[in-house]
């Protein structure tokens, strides 16, 4: 909320500067979000007088002005197309260089059809001192020629906007709220809750109010005042109305916007001429009808729904309860007689109301998070006060058919407890200050908690009253007296961490996406099996919990690919199961892309990398295999394989499905790869069996084999493994070579020998390589001479 430094200052009788209230405020209770000197908006703004006026040649509706403006000036040539212009005046005048408030539309000299202008005359709205447009602003006369628009219009004010939080909103957005923490803030006793004045007993026969659900709004009074002078409000009120954020409208709809401001409840006025039927006005507080119609001040028209709460007058509705009033009844230039609102409504009714509608206001940012129904009174009481001095008001009646009773909250104190709580010793003496301070009131260690206070429930509430107030960087930390035990290792975890460090290694960024995808994502990629289905959806796309990272991943990839030529992405997160005891599991997906390689380029690069990431994390057998099942329809039908670790399979790998990339309009098919994270965990758990180094020369022998086209490389190695023996210790394929014509290709391999126990000789090595020979062409395959 933005606070008035002269209003706070005035209510709190701090001295404090701006800065050293903020400074005070900030360590003791509230964030502040911004401050700024308010007449730093009016720079440049001045008081002109017009001297001279005269036609614009060839149009009706523009003016040459002249404007004397003092130390700036004398005869300084505007054009202006007010029709309210006149010789004599005095305006305000935006000189070249100044910006205005509300559009941020800087002033400089310019030509209107040839005519040289060199500054704007400004209207009320132009300037954010009013919604007035339909002519200029017209000022006092005895203003001095010259001065500072800020200065005349007593503008030089300091705004400080403070994050007020929900759990305090029901007494700190109001100055009458902030003003009570400073003044204990400051350990100073000022008492800003005067006694009220106005005879609430004033019953007359012009209104009647009836509240049809007490639960929804536990409180509805009304005035009546008539002789109502209609007019601008002092420059005064308009000044603090601005600096609040608020605009200046007419002086009944001002005061009521600062009687809120001051107290924190909101007021509304209707217009007693558009409302009164037969003599009387009968209000009645009840729920909307479903489909009922209200039209709002602004034009704007309603759908009500049947939870609205609904404010009727002679059975029409006049106001959508806590949010804002009706056109038909608001005030107007002929206004001379209102009925005043003051209430408390319920804060869950004023919240879906709001949320249904899309409609936000001082009032409802009020209400909806729930102020006490007593402060309706003291708002009323002080509205009723304003008008009567500055409106010329007369008070007629007051009904007030829920005369509540202030319960008195009382909670027991133990100074024990909050010393505990603090961890610090604190006096009794000094902590019934503090509270005293704030407006609590002690009796024999029983607090009586004031009845603007809803966020307190018990004594340990008092702890945060006393920490804060007495200034938490007063409080000596201590050590814990209590041993603590660490918290137990969670390896899962720390293998997810070690994991992502290395993706990100081989070259991949992590990405999040969303854990729901929809019955669309489900068709394309033919996804088996049951879904977790959300009864409340962000929208259609997303109504299912996956079972699957894919969609996630190749919606990332599509997005990138409109921007970047190459990108490798990563994604470890949970899917949702319904068939399975433990429901959730956890995977790891990732998309691969390089613009200038070609399609089979990417998928041994993706290959790579990921066997590369595997072997970093694990300590075992890493292979991939041709997959003649795809587990879904996202991967090519062909291009695809199988990732197995220590001969089980954890995952695929393959190019996307052209038929996916075409519907995802994806121009150029990347690879993507799943890999069952879970499994990953169990495979790295289990135990490493380490050998000794021979401490013997490995021998080393290449054999290239012939084999078709479609044989894949592992059947090869499979066979080589098996008849080498144990004296071979590592294969490892450095070539593949295609003759396309033939139908043929040919692996060559690395293949070394050795011998824990001697060196081998050549003649042992070469009995090993005619074994293999064998074996490979009784495969018919041919070993290459």
């Amino acid at each position: 909320m933005k606070f008035s430094y002269n209003w706070l200052k005035e209510i709190s009788k701090t001295n404090k500067n701006p800065q050293e209230l903020i400074d005070l405020v900030m360590l003791r209770g509230f964030e502040l979000e911004e401050s700024f000197k308010l007449e730093e908006q009016y720079k440049g703004f001045v008081v002109g007088k017009v001297r001279e006026v005269k036609k614009y040649p060839d149009a009706d509706r523009l003016n040459i002005a002249k404007v004397d403006l003092g130390r700036y000036g004398r005869d300084i040539q505007v054009v202006c197309g007010a029709p309210n212009l006149k010789v004599g005046q005095k305006v305000p005048v935006a000189m070249p260089g100044a910006i205005l408030p509300n559009s941020k539309i800087e002033i400089k000299k310019s030509k209107v059809r040839g005519v040289e202008s060199s500054g704007m005359i400004c209207a009320e709205d132009e300037i954010g001192l009013g919604k007035n447009h339909e002519g200029i602003m017209i000022l006092d006369k005895t203003l001095k020629v010259g001065l500072d628009l800020a200065k005349a219009l007593k503008l030089e004010d300091t705004v400080l906007d403070f994050d007020i939080l929900p759990n305090r909103a029901h007494d700190c957005l109001s100055y009458q709220g902030l003003a009570r923490e400073i003044v204990a803030m400051e350990k100073r006793n000022t008492d800003l809750n005067t006694d009220l004045n106005t005879d609430f007993s004033k019953i007359g026969e012009l209104l009647k109010i009836e509240i049809e659900n007490k639960e929804l709004c536990p409180r509805y009074m009304g005035a009546v005042l008539k002789n109502i002078k209609l007019k601008e409000s002092p420059d005064w009120l308009k000044a603090r109305l601005i600096a609040s954020g608020m605009e200046p409208i007419n002086n009944v709809v001002d005061i009521t916007n600062y009687a809120m401001l001051e107290t924190g409840s909101p007021l509304h006025a209707f217009d007693f001429n558009q409302v009164v039927k037969e003599g009387q006005v009968d209000i009645l507080v009840r729920k909307a009808k479903q489909g009922e119609q209200l039209e709002l001040l602004g034009d704007d028209n309603l759908e009500l729904d049947e939870e609205d709460l609904l404010i009727t007058i002679g059975g029409e509705g006049v106001a959508l309860a806590g949010i804002k009033g009706g056109k038909k009844s608001g005030i107007s230039s002929k206004t001379n007689q209102i009925v005043l609102e003051a209430a408390n409504f319920d804060l869950l009714t004023i919240r879906r109301s709001r949320q249904r509608h899309a409609l936000v206001t001082e009032s409802q940012s009020r209400f909806e998070k729930g102020i006490s129904p007593f402060l309706a009174e003291v708002a009323l009481e002080r509205a009723i006060e304003l008008l009567q001095e500055y409106a010329g008001a007369e008070l007629v009646e007051i009904v007030d058919p829920e005369k509540l009773n202030r319960k008195v909250q009382v909670v027991d104190f133990d100074i024990e407890a909050q010393t505990k709580l603090l961890g610090e010793k604190v006096e009794e003496k000094e902590a019934f200050e503090i509270l005293e301070n704030l407006g609590f009131k002690i009796e024999s260690n029983k607090v009586q908690v004031p009845y603007w206070r809803l966020d307190i429930e018990g004594q340990f509430d008092f702890s945060e009253e006393i920490g804060r107030i007495k200034g938490y960087e007063n409080i000596k930390p201590k050590y814990l007296m209590t041993p603590i035990k660490p918290s137990k290792r969670n390896l899962l975890r720390e293998f997810e961490w070690i994991a992502k460090d290395n993706f990100t290694a081989v070259g991949f960024d992590e990405i999040i996406s969303y854990s729901f995808y929809g019955h669309q994502d489900v068709q394309q990629g033919k996804i088996e099996g049951k879904h977790f289905e959300l009864e409340n959806p962000n929208n259609n796309q997303q109504t299912l919990m996956r079972r699957t990272l894919l969609p996630g991943a190749i919606q990332a990839g599509a997005l990138n690919q409109k921007s970047f030529d190459d990108f490798s992405l990563f994604e470890v997160g949970r899917v949702y199961l319904p068939e399975k005891e433990k429901y959730e599991e956890l995977r790891l997906a990732g998309v691969y892309f390089k613009d200038d390689f070609k399609t089979v380029e990417n998928f041994y690069q993706a290959k790579g990398s990921v066997k590369s990431f595997l072997k970093k994390i694990l300590m075992t057998e890493i292979k991939f295999k041709f997959a003649e099942k795809l587990e879904n329809q996202f991967y090519h039908p062909v291009r695809t394989a199988q990732i197995l670790v220590a001969g089980e399979k954890i995952g695929s790998l393959g190019e996307l499905n052209p038929i996916v990339a075409s519907k995802n309009k994806i121009k150029k098919p990347f690879v993507i790869f799943e890999i069952d994270f879970d499994k990953l965990f169990e495979i790295k758990k289990e135990k490493v069996i380490f050998k000794k180094i021979s401490k013997f020369p490995l021998v080393a022998r290449d054999l290239a084999i012939f084999v078709d086209i479609k044989t894949e490389v592992d059947q090869v190695k499979e066979v080589i493994k098996k008849t080498g023996g144990k004296n071979l210790e590592e294969i490892k394929l450095f070539d593949i070579f295609k003759e396309e014509k033939k139908n043929k290709k040919s692996f060559a391999f690395h293949l070394k020998f050795s011998d824990p126990q001697k060196t081998l000789s050549g003649e042992e090595v070469e009995a090993k390589i005619e074994t293999i020979i064998k074996a490979v062409e009784n495969n018919d395959w041919e070993v290459r001479k």
